[in-house]
């Protein structure tokens, strides 16, 4: 195994050492050749083929392999040297490997979390790096941009963009941005921090990642009514389901009916009712849903809907979870005189 830096300029000697045990007073001889692991020749070393022949009483020779140099972070990279075809020695180590250690510097960029706050600014800090000390500046340029975060004056979080630049010896330098505070439940929000335009160093990582964790309670939801709890059977009612708070995401509040009348869009029963559920969209305090009375001229008795509150999405459950309507009937029985018989009788008879 050959472990060398590969320096900045010409080319690295890589010297592999092939041994035979014990010394022999004969001649031996084994064939050589490179082959690319994640080092790729000719970009990273030259191929090196050949013989290497071992006069009597010689046990050791040198196979020496250039390596390209470069001023570009790559990462550490391997190559190998085979042996073969050796008619007069068993091969008991056939694979030398050669690791060619990037001794260039890269920048790289963290991925910072910050809780939000509820008024006022915080402040989140990237920390862009060297993977080590440079003997020249080092210089790249940074901007803040994307993810679901907003970006402005009344947004998340104020825009940033600029150069850094690492004199001799620094190897981390901070980017500070202003997250602004607020009382919204909401999902964590995230931004990055584009690196470009490096110089004198390669780049490692060039996007960090930052989460703005929502620190906001989650608001409640109650039931209530826009207009009476009764109403006439030609009549409608609104049902609305409101926000304790404002929301940064949209709530979903499902409902299920009961009660004594019946629900039916095929004017059999006693009133309609749009589908579960009720929205609030984020920004919004109120969602609502309409009942519709069917009428009609049964003597039936004043009827209830019962709308009861189900298993809420991104909220919690407030004080009033269900709203019962009355449905007044407002068809009154009426009383008239028939008979049963003829419409006239004798005096000894009866009517």
């Amino acid at each position: 195994v050959v472990a060398l830096d590969e320096g900045d300029t010409g080319t690295t000697n890589f010297d592999f050492t092939v041994t035979l045990t014990p010394a022999t007073g004969r001649v031996v001889t084994v064939d050589y050749a490179t082959a690319n692991g994640t080092a790729i020749q000719p970009a990273d070393y030259a191929q090196a083929t050949g013989t290497v022949t071992f006069n009597k009483g010689e046990t050791t020779k040198t196979v020496t392999v250039q390596v390209a140099t470069n001023t570009t972070y790559e990462g550490d990279e391997t190559f190998f040297v085979n042996l073969s075809n050796a008619p007069k020695a068993t091969i008991v180590d056939s694979q030398g490997v050669g690791t060619i250690v990037d001794d260039d510097c890269a920048v790289f960029v963290n991925d910072p979390t910050v809780t939000e706050g509820n008024w006022g600014t915080t402040t989140l800090t990237f920390l862009v790096s060297l993977t080590g000390p440079n003997a020249l500046p080092v210089t790249v340029d940074y901007a803040t941009g994307g993810g679901n975060a907003k970006a402005g004056g009344d947004g998340d979080y104020a825009p940033k963009s600029g150069t850094l630049t690492f004199t001799p010896g620094v190897t981390s330098l901070p980017v500070n941005v202003t997250v602004n505070g607020d009382l919204l439940d909401e999902f964590d929000e995230t931004f990055f921090l584009n690196l470009s335009n490096q110089t004198n160093a390669g780049m490692l990582d060039n996007q960090g990642l930052a989460t703005i964790t929502d620190d906001d309670a989650t608001p409640t939801v109650t039931f209530t009514t826009q207009n009476q709890s009764s109403v006439a059977e030609t009549g409608t009612m609104t049902v609305t389901a409101r926000l304790s708070a404002v929301s940064g995401r949209d709530v979903t509040v499902p409902w299920t009916l009961g009660g004594t009348a019946t629900n039916g869009g095929d004017g059999d029963g006693d009133y309609t009712i749009t589908a579960s559920p009720i929205t609030i969209p984020q920004g919004s305090l109120t969602g609502t849903e309409t009942i519709t009375i069917t009428p009609d001229f049964l003597v039936e008795g004043n009827e209830t809907v019962i709308v009861t509150m189900g298993e809420l999405v991104n909220a919690t459950a407030g004080a009033i979870t269900e709203h019962t309507a009355t449905i007044k009937d407002d068809d009154p029985p009426s009383v008239n005189f028939t008979s049963l018989a003829q419409t006239s009788a004798g005096e000894s008879g009866t009517l």
